[in-house]
Protein backbone atom coordinates (compact mmCIF):
# COMPACT_ATOMS: atom_id res chain seq x y z
CA UNK A 1 0.00 0.00 0.00
CA UNK A 2 1.56 3.27 -1.11
CA UNK A 3 1.85 6.24 1.19
CA UNK A 4 -0.66 8.97 0.22
CA UNK A 5 2.27 11.32 -0.49
CA UNK A 6 4.53 8.75 -2.16
CA UNK A 7 5.03 10.62 -5.44
CA UNK A 8 5.15 14.04 -3.82
CA UNK A 9 7.98 12.85 -1.59
CA UNK A 10 9.76 11.30 -4.56
CA UNK A 11 9.58 14.53 -6.58
CA UNK A 12 10.88 16.58 -3.68
CA UNK A 13 13.91 14.31 -3.20
CA UNK A 14 14.65 14.27 -6.94
CA UNK A 15 14.76 18.07 -6.84
CA UNK A 16 17.22 18.21 -3.91
CA UNK A 17 19.99 19.00 -6.42
CA UNK A 18 19.26 21.37 -9.33
CA UNK A 19 20.21 19.83 -12.67
CA UNK A 20 22.72 22.64 -13.26
CA UNK A 21 24.39 22.22 -9.86
CA UNK A 22 27.79 21.53 -11.47
CA UNK A 23 28.02 25.08 -12.82
CA UNK A 24 28.28 26.48 -9.31
CA UNK A 25 28.14 24.46 -6.12
CA UNK A 26 27.75 27.53 -3.93
CA UNK A 27 24.09 28.50 -3.74
CA UNK A 28 22.79 25.31 -5.38
CA UNK A 29 20.40 24.64 -2.48
CA UNK A 30 18.81 28.07 -2.98
CA UNK A 31 18.37 27.36 -6.70
CA UNK A 32 16.90 23.93 -5.90
CA UNK A 33 14.39 25.58 -3.57
CA UNK A 34 13.36 28.07 -6.28
CA UNK A 35 12.69 25.23 -8.73
CA UNK A 36 10.71 23.33 -6.10
CA UNK A 37 8.65 26.44 -5.33
CA UNK A 38 7.82 26.92 -9.01
CA UNK A 39 6.62 23.31 -9.12
CA UNK A 40 4.63 23.73 -5.88
CA UNK A 41 6.87 21.27 -4.07
CA UNK A 42 8.40 21.56 -0.62
CA UNK A 43 11.94 20.26 -0.36
CA UNK A 44 12.12 17.74 2.49
CA UNK A 45 14.14 18.41 5.59
CA UNK A 46 17.77 17.66 4.81
CA UNK A 47 17.90 15.17 7.67
CA UNK A 48 15.14 13.22 5.93
CA UNK A 49 16.93 12.60 2.64
CA UNK A 50 20.59 13.08 3.62
CA UNK A 51 21.18 9.37 4.19
CA UNK A 52 19.77 8.47 0.76
CA UNK A 53 21.75 11.30 -0.84
CA UNK A 54 25.01 10.20 0.77
CA UNK A 55 24.34 6.56 -0.05
CA UNK A 56 23.59 7.38 -3.70
CA UNK A 57 26.79 9.43 -3.89
CA UNK A 58 28.84 6.62 -2.38
CA UNK A 59 27.43 4.09 -4.83
CA UNK A 60 28.55 6.10 -7.86
CA UNK A 61 31.72 7.91 -6.85
CA UNK A 62 34.52 8.10 -4.34
CA UNK A 63 34.14 10.38 -1.32
CA UNK A 64 36.64 13.15 -2.10
CA UNK A 65 37.48 16.30 -0.08
CA UNK A 66 35.06 19.19 -0.48
CA UNK A 67 35.49 22.95 -0.38
CA UNK A 68 38.00 24.40 2.09
CA UNK A 69 39.41 27.90 2.46
CA UNK A 70 42.87 26.38 2.73
CA UNK A 71 43.83 25.65 -0.90
CA UNK A 72 46.10 22.83 0.23
CA UNK A 73 43.04 21.06 1.63
CA UNK A 74 40.48 22.28 -0.89
CA UNK A 75 39.03 19.54 -3.09
CA UNK A 76 36.34 21.58 -4.81
CA UNK A 77 36.48 22.09 -8.59
CA UNK A 78 35.06 25.20 -10.27
CA UNK A 79 33.47 23.65 -13.37
CA UNK A 80 33.15 27.01 -15.14
CA UNK A 81 36.80 27.96 -14.68
CA UNK A 82 39.14 27.61 -17.66
CA UNK A 83 40.37 24.03 -18.19
CA UNK A 84 37.98 22.72 -15.50
CA UNK A 85 34.99 22.07 -17.79
CA UNK A 86 35.69 18.38 -18.19
CA UNK A 87 33.61 15.21 -18.28
CA UNK A 88 34.98 11.67 -18.21
CA UNK A 89 33.70 8.11 -18.55
CA UNK A 90 34.17 5.47 -15.84
CA UNK A 91 35.23 2.84 -18.39
CA UNK A 92 37.70 4.99 -20.34
CA UNK A 93 41.23 5.34 -18.99
CA UNK A 94 43.37 8.46 -19.41
CA UNK A 95 40.85 10.30 -21.58
CA UNK A 96 38.41 13.13 -21.05
CA UNK A 97 36.14 15.48 -22.96
CA UNK A 98 37.08 19.13 -22.52
CA UNK A 99 34.27 21.58 -23.09
CA UNK A 100 34.16 25.16 -24.31
CA UNK A 101 31.40 26.81 -22.33
CA UNK A 102 29.86 29.97 -23.83
CA UNK A 103 31.92 32.92 -22.52
CA UNK A 104 28.78 34.96 -21.81
CA UNK A 105 27.14 32.18 -19.84
CA UNK A 106 26.37 32.79 -16.17
CA UNK A 107 24.77 30.53 -13.60
CA UNK A 108 21.91 32.97 -13.17
CA UNK A 109 21.14 33.02 -16.93
CA UNK A 110 21.09 29.23 -17.01
CA UNK A 111 18.93 29.09 -13.90
CA UNK A 112 16.39 31.52 -15.36
CA UNK A 113 16.30 29.48 -18.59
CA UNK A 114 15.52 26.34 -16.58
CA UNK A 115 12.73 28.08 -14.69
CA UNK A 116 11.24 29.48 -17.91
CA UNK A 117 11.21 26.08 -19.60
CA UNK A 118 9.63 24.38 -16.59
CA UNK A 119 6.94 27.05 -16.46
CA UNK A 120 6.19 26.55 -20.16
CA UNK A 121 6.08 22.74 -20.10
CA UNK A 122 4.01 22.54 -16.93
CA UNK A 123 1.62 25.28 -18.01
CA UNK A 124 2.19 27.30 -14.87
CA UNK A 125 0.27 30.58 -14.78
CA UNK A 126 -2.38 29.54 -17.32
CA UNK A 127 -6.04 29.68 -16.31
CA UNK A 128 -8.30 26.63 -16.31
CA UNK A 129 -10.06 27.97 -19.41
CA UNK A 130 -6.75 28.43 -21.25
CA UNK A 131 -5.65 24.91 -20.32
CA UNK A 132 -8.96 23.42 -21.48
CA UNK A 133 -8.65 25.24 -24.80
CA UNK A 134 -5.09 23.96 -25.31
CA UNK A 135 -6.18 20.41 -24.56
CA UNK A 136 -9.12 20.58 -26.96
CA UNK A 137 -7.31 22.36 -29.79
CA UNK A 138 -3.94 20.64 -29.59
CA UNK A 139 -4.04 17.69 -27.22
CA UNK A 140 -0.65 16.37 -28.34
CA UNK A 141 1.04 19.71 -27.60
CA UNK A 142 -0.69 20.76 -24.38
CA UNK A 143 1.25 21.27 -21.12
CA UNK A 144 1.09 18.94 -18.13
CA UNK A 145 -1.45 21.05 -16.23
CA UNK A 146 -3.94 20.55 -19.06
CA UNK A 147 -4.27 16.87 -18.12
CA UNK A 148 -3.48 16.68 -14.40
CA UNK A 149 -5.00 18.85 -11.69
CA UNK A 150 -2.64 19.68 -8.86
CA UNK A 151 -5.43 20.99 -6.63
CA UNK A 152 -7.90 18.10 -6.87
CA UNK A 153 -5.33 15.30 -7.25
CA UNK A 154 -1.91 16.38 -5.92
CA UNK A 155 -0.59 12.82 -5.87
CA UNK A 156 -1.63 12.08 -9.47
CA UNK A 157 -0.17 15.39 -10.58
CA UNK A 158 3.11 14.67 -8.77
CA UNK A 159 3.28 11.24 -10.40
CA UNK A 160 2.99 12.82 -13.85
CA UNK A 161 5.47 15.54 -12.88
CA UNK A 162 8.03 12.99 -11.73
CA UNK A 163 7.90 11.15 -15.04
CA UNK A 164 8.32 14.47 -16.84
CA UNK A 165 11.37 15.32 -14.71
CA UNK A 166 12.88 11.86 -15.04
CA UNK A 167 12.35 11.29 -18.77
CA UNK A 168 11.57 14.54 -20.57
CA UNK A 169 13.30 17.45 -18.86
CA UNK A 170 16.84 16.82 -20.08
CA UNK A 171 15.58 16.33 -23.65
CA UNK A 172 13.62 19.55 -23.43
CA UNK A 173 16.59 21.52 -22.07
CA UNK A 174 18.74 20.18 -24.90
CA UNK A 175 16.10 20.75 -27.58
CA UNK A 176 15.53 24.35 -26.45
CA UNK A 177 19.27 24.95 -25.96
CA UNK A 178 18.47 26.35 -22.52
CA UNK A 179 21.22 28.62 -21.27
CA UNK A 180 23.28 27.86 -24.38
CA UNK A 181 24.35 24.44 -23.04
CA UNK A 182 22.82 22.35 -25.83
CA UNK A 183 23.71 18.65 -25.66
CA UNK A 184 25.71 19.20 -22.47
CA UNK A 185 22.41 18.99 -20.58
CA UNK A 186 22.53 15.21 -21.02
CA UNK A 187 25.95 14.99 -19.40
CA UNK A 188 26.26 17.70 -16.74
CA UNK A 189 28.04 15.84 -13.95
CA UNK A 190 26.68 15.20 -10.49
CA UNK A 191 30.11 15.94 -9.01
CA UNK A 192 32.77 18.15 -10.60
CA UNK A 193 35.55 16.35 -8.71
CA UNK A 194 34.68 13.05 -10.38
CA UNK A 195 32.69 14.07 -13.48
CA UNK A 196 32.01 10.58 -14.84
CA UNK A 197 28.25 10.32 -14.21
CA UNK A 198 25.36 12.67 -14.89
CA UNK A 199 23.40 14.57 -12.28
CA UNK A 200 20.25 12.91 -13.65
CA UNK A 201 21.59 9.55 -12.54
CA UNK A 202 22.38 10.81 -9.05
CA UNK A 203 19.00 12.50 -8.54
CA UNK A 204 17.17 9.36 -9.69
CA UNK A 205 19.21 7.05 -7.48
CA UNK A 206 18.76 9.34 -4.47
CA UNK A 207 14.97 9.49 -4.96
CA UNK A 208 14.76 5.69 -5.38
CA UNK A 209 16.77 5.04 -2.22
CA UNK A 210 14.84 7.66 -0.25
CA UNK A 211 11.51 6.08 -1.26
CA UNK A 212 12.69 2.56 -0.49
CA UNK A 213 14.21 3.48 2.86
CA UNK A 214 11.14 5.44 3.94
CA UNK A 215 8.83 2.51 3.16
CA UNK A 216 10.86 0.00 5.19
CA UNK A 217 10.40 -0.02 9.00
CA UNK A 218 14.15 -0.42 9.43
CA UNK A 219 15.09 2.05 6.70
CA UNK A 220 16.56 -0.75 4.59
CA UNK A 221 16.79 -0.84 0.79
CA UNK A 222 17.43 -3.99 -1.23
CA UNK A 223 18.66 -4.84 -4.69
CA UNK A 224 16.34 -7.21 -6.56
CA UNK A 225 16.79 -9.09 -9.82
CA UNK A 226 13.97 -10.62 -11.88
CA UNK A 227 14.32 -12.99 -14.84
CA UNK A 228 12.12 -14.58 -17.48
CA UNK A 229 13.16 -17.95 -18.90
CA UNK A 230 13.60 -19.91 -21.13
CA UNK A 231 15.32 -17.54 -23.53
CA UNK A 232 17.32 -19.48 -26.11
CA UNK A 233 14.79 -22.33 -26.51
CA UNK A 234 12.00 -19.81 -27.10
CA UNK A 235 13.89 -17.68 -29.63
CA UNK A 236 16.14 -20.23 -31.33
CA UNK A 237 13.54 -22.90 -32.06
CA UNK A 238 12.17 -21.33 -35.21
CA UNK A 239 11.99 -22.27 -38.87
CA UNK A 240 11.63 -18.81 -40.35
CA UNK A 241 13.75 -15.73 -39.71
CA UNK A 242 10.49 -13.97 -38.96
CA UNK A 243 9.83 -16.46 -36.14
CA UNK A 244 13.21 -15.60 -34.60
CA UNK A 245 12.37 -11.91 -34.75
CA UNK A 246 8.85 -12.28 -33.35
CA UNK A 247 10.17 -14.46 -30.52
CA UNK A 248 12.74 -11.82 -29.62
CA UNK A 249 10.13 -9.06 -29.72
CA UNK A 250 7.71 -11.04 -27.53
CA UNK A 251 10.38 -11.69 -24.90
CA UNK A 252 11.47 -8.05 -24.98
CA UNK A 253 7.86 -6.93 -24.61
CA UNK A 254 7.27 -9.22 -21.63
CA UNK A 255 10.38 -7.81 -19.98
CA UNK A 256 9.07 -4.31 -20.69
CA UNK A 257 5.80 -5.34 -19.04
CA UNK A 258 7.72 -6.24 -15.89
CA UNK A 259 9.70 -3.00 -16.00
CA UNK A 260 6.50 -1.04 -16.51
CA UNK A 261 5.08 -2.69 -13.40
CA UNK A 262 8.18 -1.66 -11.42
CA UNK A 263 7.71 1.89 -12.69
CA UNK A 264 4.02 1.90 -11.77
CA UNK A 265 4.53 0.41 -8.32
CA UNK A 266 7.80 2.09 -7.30
CA UNK A 267 8.92 4.55 -9.97
CA UNK A 268 11.19 4.40 -13.03
CA UNK A 269 14.06 5.69 -10.90
CA UNK A 270 14.17 2.33 -9.11
CA UNK A 271 15.30 0.48 -12.26
CA UNK A 272 19.07 0.04 -12.23
CA UNK A 273 19.30 -2.07 -15.39
CA UNK A 274 18.43 -1.84 -18.25
CA UNK A 275 18.06 1.87 -18.95
CA UNK A 276 14.50 3.01 -19.64
CA UNK A 277 15.60 6.13 -21.49
CA UNK A 278 15.25 6.39 -25.28
CA UNK A 279 13.23 3.18 -25.46
CA UNK A 280 10.38 3.32 -27.97
CA UNK A 281 8.04 1.13 -25.89
CA UNK A 282 8.68 3.25 -22.80
CA UNK A 283 8.14 6.49 -24.71
CA UNK A 284 4.85 5.18 -26.13
CA UNK A 285 3.71 4.24 -22.62
CA UNK A 286 4.69 7.68 -21.29
CA UNK A 287 2.61 9.30 -24.02
CA UNK A 288 -0.45 7.15 -23.31
CA UNK A 289 -0.16 7.49 -19.54
CA UNK A 290 1.12 11.05 -19.08
CA UNK A 291 0.72 12.80 -22.49
CA UNK A 292 4.49 13.35 -22.70
CA UNK A 293 4.97 12.30 -26.32
CA UNK A 294 5.58 15.78 -27.73
CA UNK A 295 8.03 16.55 -24.91
CA UNK A 296 10.05 13.41 -25.69
CA UNK A 297 10.28 14.02 -29.44
CA UNK A 298 13.78 14.71 -30.71
CA UNK A 299 14.09 17.94 -32.75
CA UNK A 300 16.64 16.45 -35.15
CA UNK A 301 15.06 14.75 -38.17
CA UNK A 302 17.83 12.14 -38.46
CA UNK A 303 17.43 11.13 -34.82
CA UNK A 304 13.66 10.87 -35.26
CA UNK A 305 14.09 8.69 -38.34
CA UNK A 306 16.57 6.46 -36.51
CA UNK A 307 14.12 6.13 -33.61
CA UNK A 308 11.29 5.22 -35.95
CA UNK A 309 13.40 2.61 -37.73
CA UNK A 310 14.38 1.01 -34.42
CA UNK A 311 10.83 0.45 -33.21
CA UNK A 312 10.94 -3.21 -34.22
CA UNK A 313 14.15 -3.96 -32.33
CA UNK A 314 13.89 -6.23 -29.29
CA UNK A 315 15.80 -3.93 -26.95
CA UNK A 316 14.99 -5.30 -23.48
CA UNK A 317 16.86 -8.29 -22.00
CA UNK A 318 15.11 -11.09 -20.12
CA UNK A 319 16.57 -9.91 -16.80
CA UNK A 320 16.31 -6.62 -14.94
CA UNK A 321 17.62 -5.18 -11.66
CA UNK A 322 15.90 -2.66 -9.40
CA UNK A 323 15.97 -1.08 -5.94
CA UNK A 324 13.11 -1.89 -3.56
CA UNK A 325 12.24 -1.62 0.13
CA UNK A 326 13.58 -4.72 1.86
CA UNK A 327 10.22 -5.52 3.45
CA UNK A 328 8.42 -5.25 0.07
CA UNK A 329 10.86 -7.15 -2.17
CA UNK A 330 8.96 -10.44 -2.34
CA UNK A 331 5.56 -8.79 -2.73
CA UNK A 332 6.78 -6.56 -5.58
CA UNK A 333 8.46 -9.46 -7.40
CA UNK A 334 5.32 -11.58 -7.16
CA UNK A 335 3.31 -8.64 -8.48
CA UNK A 336 5.70 -8.36 -11.44
CA UNK A 337 5.29 -12.07 -12.14
CA UNK A 338 1.50 -11.77 -12.16
CA UNK A 339 1.64 -8.76 -14.49
CA UNK A 340 3.90 -10.51 -17.02
CA UNK A 341 1.89 -13.74 -16.96
CA UNK A 342 -1.37 -11.83 -17.41
CA UNK A 343 0.03 -9.91 -20.39
CA UNK A 344 1.38 -13.11 -21.98
CA UNK A 345 -2.04 -14.76 -21.63
CA UNK A 346 -3.76 -11.69 -23.03
CA UNK A 347 -1.53 -11.63 -26.12
CA UNK A 348 -1.96 -15.37 -26.52
CA UNK A 349 -5.71 -14.87 -26.45
CA UNK A 350 -5.49 -12.84 -29.66
CA UNK A 351 -3.61 -15.65 -31.41
CA UNK A 352 -5.94 -18.31 -30.02
CA UNK A 353 -9.02 -16.54 -31.36
CA UNK A 354 -7.26 -15.96 -34.66
CA UNK A 355 -6.57 -19.69 -35.04
CA UNK A 356 -9.67 -21.13 -33.36
CA UNK A 357 -12.64 -18.75 -33.29
CA UNK A 358 -15.12 -19.25 -30.48
CA UNK A 359 -17.52 -22.14 -30.99
CA UNK A 360 -17.77 -25.88 -30.41
CA UNK A 361 -15.52 -26.66 -33.39
CA UNK A 362 -12.55 -24.90 -31.82
CA UNK A 363 -13.07 -25.94 -28.20
CA UNK A 364 -10.41 -28.65 -28.14
CA UNK A 365 -7.88 -26.45 -29.92
CA UNK A 366 -8.44 -23.66 -27.42
CA UNK A 367 -8.01 -26.09 -24.53
CA UNK A 368 -4.63 -27.33 -25.81
CA UNK A 369 -3.58 -23.79 -26.57
CA UNK A 370 -4.46 -22.53 -23.09
CA UNK A 371 -2.61 -25.16 -21.10
CA UNK A 372 0.54 -25.00 -23.26
CA UNK A 373 0.64 -21.23 -23.04
CA UNK A 374 -0.34 -21.08 -19.37
CA UNK A 375 2.61 -22.96 -17.94
CA UNK A 376 5.36 -22.06 -20.42
CA UNK A 377 7.38 -19.32 -18.72
CA UNK A 378 9.56 -19.73 -15.66
CA UNK A 379 9.94 -16.62 -13.51
CA UNK A 380 12.84 -16.22 -11.13
CA UNK A 381 13.66 -13.49 -8.66
CA UNK A 382 15.98 -12.82 -5.77
CA UNK A 383 16.77 -9.88 -3.51
CA UNK A 384 19.38 -8.92 -0.95
CA UNK A 385 19.65 -5.82 1.16
CA UNK A 386 22.30 -3.33 0.05
CA UNK A 387 25.25 -4.62 2.04
CA UNK A 388 27.31 -2.32 4.23
CA UNK A 389 30.79 -2.47 5.71
CA UNK A 390 29.45 -4.19 8.83
CA UNK A 391 27.97 -7.06 6.80
CA UNK A 392 31.29 -8.57 5.77
CA UNK A 393 31.04 -11.38 8.33
CA UNK A 394 27.80 -12.55 6.69
CA UNK A 395 29.32 -12.05 3.24
CA UNK A 396 32.23 -14.31 4.11
CA UNK A 397 29.80 -17.16 4.65
CA UNK A 398 28.05 -16.59 1.32
CA UNK A 399 30.68 -15.50 -1.21
CA UNK A 400 34.37 -16.14 -1.73
CA UNK A 401 36.34 -13.14 -0.48
CA UNK A 402 37.66 -12.49 -3.99
CA UNK A 403 34.13 -11.35 -4.87
CA UNK A 404 33.97 -8.58 -2.28
CA UNK A 405 37.18 -7.97 -0.31
CA UNK A 406 38.77 -5.41 -2.69
CA UNK A 407 35.54 -3.42 -2.87
CA UNK A 408 35.19 -3.55 0.91
CA UNK A 409 38.73 -2.28 1.47
CA UNK A 410 38.32 0.52 -1.09
CA UNK A 411 34.97 1.72 0.22
CA UNK A 412 36.22 1.55 3.81
CA UNK A 413 39.24 3.69 2.93
CA UNK A 414 37.15 6.37 1.22
CA UNK A 415 34.49 6.44 3.95
CA UNK A 416 37.08 6.60 6.75
CA UNK A 417 37.45 10.41 6.85
CA UNK A 418 33.70 10.72 7.44
CA UNK A 419 33.84 8.76 10.68
CA UNK A 420 31.09 6.54 12.04
CA UNK A 421 28.40 8.11 9.86
CA UNK A 422 30.43 7.51 6.71
CA UNK A 423 30.90 3.88 7.67
CA UNK A 424 27.20 3.49 8.47
CA UNK A 425 26.10 4.79 5.05
CA UNK A 426 28.75 3.12 2.89
CA UNK A 427 27.34 0.36 0.67
CA UNK A 428 28.90 -2.44 -1.38
CA UNK A 429 26.97 -2.42 -4.65
CA UNK A 430 29.14 -4.89 -6.54
CA UNK A 431 29.09 -7.43 -3.71
CA UNK A 432 25.33 -7.05 -3.31
CA UNK A 433 24.80 -7.49 -7.05
CA UNK A 434 27.00 -10.61 -7.11
CA UNK A 435 25.14 -12.10 -4.16
CA UNK A 436 21.74 -11.37 -5.70
CA UNK A 437 22.71 -12.91 -9.03
CA UNK A 438 24.06 -15.98 -7.21
CA UNK A 439 20.78 -16.36 -5.35
CA UNK A 440 18.88 -16.09 -8.63
CA UNK A 441 21.09 -18.74 -10.22
CA UNK A 442 20.36 -21.06 -7.29
CA UNK A 443 16.60 -20.73 -7.83
CA UNK A 444 16.98 -22.19 -11.33
CA UNK A 445 17.86 -25.56 -9.79
CA UNK A 446 14.21 -25.91 -8.78
CA UNK A 447 11.71 -24.75 -11.43
CA UNK A 448 8.80 -22.82 -9.94
CA UNK A 449 6.38 -24.07 -12.59
CA UNK A 450 6.02 -27.72 -13.62
CA UNK A 451 4.60 -28.21 -17.10
CA UNK A 452 1.78 -30.65 -17.62
CA UNK A 453 2.46 -33.85 -19.53
CA UNK A 454 2.03 -33.64 -23.30
CA UNK A 455 0.17 -36.31 -25.27
CA UNK A 456 0.02 -37.04 -28.95
CA UNK A 457 2.37 -35.89 -31.71
CA UNK A 458 5.06 -33.44 -30.65
CA UNK A 459 5.65 -30.17 -32.44
CA UNK A 460 8.39 -30.82 -35.04
CA UNK A 461 9.73 -27.31 -34.52
CA UNK A 462 10.39 -27.32 -30.76
CA UNK A 463 9.91 -31.00 -29.90
CA UNK A 464 8.39 -30.05 -26.53
CA UNK A 465 4.63 -29.65 -26.89
CA UNK A 466 1.83 -31.49 -28.62
CA UNK A 467 0.78 -30.01 -31.94
CA UNK A 468 -2.51 -28.14 -32.10
CA UNK A 469 -5.56 -30.11 -33.27
CA UNK A 470 -9.30 -30.26 -32.64
CA UNK A 471 -9.74 -33.71 -31.06
CA UNK A 472 -11.63 -33.42 -27.80
CA UNK A 473 -10.20 -36.73 -26.48
CA UNK A 474 -7.24 -37.68 -28.65
CA UNK A 475 -6.45 -40.72 -26.51
CA UNK A 476 -9.79 -42.33 -27.40
CA UNK A 477 -9.07 -42.46 -31.14
CA UNK A 478 -6.92 -44.79 -33.18
CA UNK A 479 -3.51 -43.65 -34.41
CA UNK A 480 -4.83 -43.53 -37.97
CA UNK A 481 -7.84 -41.41 -36.99
CA UNK A 482 -5.56 -39.09 -35.00
CA UNK A 483 -3.16 -38.74 -37.94
CA UNK A 484 -5.91 -38.03 -40.46
CA UNK A 485 -7.66 -35.64 -38.08
CA UNK A 486 -4.43 -33.69 -37.51
CA UNK A 487 -3.85 -33.55 -41.25
CA UNK A 488 -7.37 -32.28 -41.90
CA UNK A 489 -7.02 -29.64 -39.17
CA UNK A 490 -3.72 -28.29 -40.51
CA UNK A 491 -4.77 -28.55 -44.15
CA UNK A 492 -7.77 -26.39 -43.32
CA UNK A 493 -5.65 -23.95 -41.33
CA UNK A 494 -3.04 -23.84 -44.10
CA UNK A 495 -5.65 -23.05 -46.72
CA UNK A 496 -7.05 -20.24 -44.56
CA UNK A 497 -3.70 -18.74 -43.51
CA UNK A 498 -1.86 -18.93 -46.82
CA UNK A 499 -4.52 -17.44 -49.07
CA UNK A 500 -3.83 -14.01 -50.54
CA UNK A 501 -0.25 -13.89 -49.26
CA UNK A 502 2.96 -13.71 -51.26
CA UNK A 503 4.54 -16.26 -48.90
CA UNK A 504 3.19 -19.22 -46.94
CA UNK A 505 2.30 -18.67 -43.30
CA UNK A 506 2.25 -22.45 -42.79
CA UNK A 507 4.58 -24.65 -44.80
CA UNK A 508 3.58 -27.87 -46.50
CA UNK A 509 3.25 -30.64 -43.88
CA UNK A 510 4.07 -28.10 -41.13
CA UNK A 511 2.31 -28.44 -37.76
CA UNK A 512 2.91 -26.27 -34.70
CA UNK A 513 2.25 -26.21 -30.97
CA UNK A 514 0.71 -23.21 -29.22
CA UNK A 515 4.06 -21.63 -28.28
CA UNK A 516 5.48 -21.88 -31.80
CA UNK A 517 2.13 -20.69 -33.18
CA UNK A 518 2.52 -17.56 -31.04
CA UNK A 519 5.73 -16.70 -32.87
CA UNK A 520 4.25 -17.51 -36.26
CA UNK A 521 0.83 -15.85 -36.04
CA UNK A 522 1.06 -13.00 -33.52
CA UNK A 523 1.75 -10.32 -36.19
CA UNK A 524 -1.32 -11.41 -38.16
CA UNK A 525 -3.46 -11.60 -35.01
CA UNK A 526 -2.45 -8.07 -34.02
CA UNK A 527 -3.62 -6.77 -37.40
CA UNK A 528 -7.07 -7.10 -35.86
CA UNK A 529 -6.00 -5.15 -32.77
CA UNK A 530 -4.14 -2.12 -34.05
CA UNK A 531 -4.58 -0.31 -30.74
CA UNK A 532 -2.28 -2.81 -29.03
CA UNK A 533 0.99 -1.35 -27.66
CA UNK A 534 2.93 -4.19 -29.26
CA UNK A 535 1.38 -3.51 -32.67
CA UNK A 536 3.12 -0.14 -32.70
Amino acid sequence: MKRPDYWQHKVSVFLHDPVHKALKIQGHEVRAAEIATLLHQVLPNKNEYQSADAMASGLTRAALPGHHDDQQRNGAVDFMAKDNSVITHPLVNNADLRLDLPPSMTVDKVHQAVLALLKKDIGEGLTAEELDLLRLESENRAPLNAFFNRTSDPEGWSRALFHYLFFALKKRLRAENAGGLGALWDFLPADTRMPDHAVWHHCGLASALASAMKDDPNGSASLAVFSITPVQPFIAKARKLRDHWVGSVILSYLSFTGLRRVSEALGPDHVMYPSLHDQTMVDAWLDREFHLGHLLTEPDENVRRHTEESRGIASFPNKFVFVVSTNMAQEVCQDIQKAIQAEWLRLAGHVREYLAPKGEAGRATRGIFDHQIGDYWQFGFAAAKLLGLDDTADLAGLLHDSKWSVEQETVAAFSGPYGANGRRLARLYSATHTLTQSLLAATKLKPNRVRRAQQGEKCPLCGEHEILHDFIRPGSTSAHEYKMGVKAFWDGLRARMNSGESFAQVGKNERLCAVCAMKRFLPQALDRHKDEPLYE
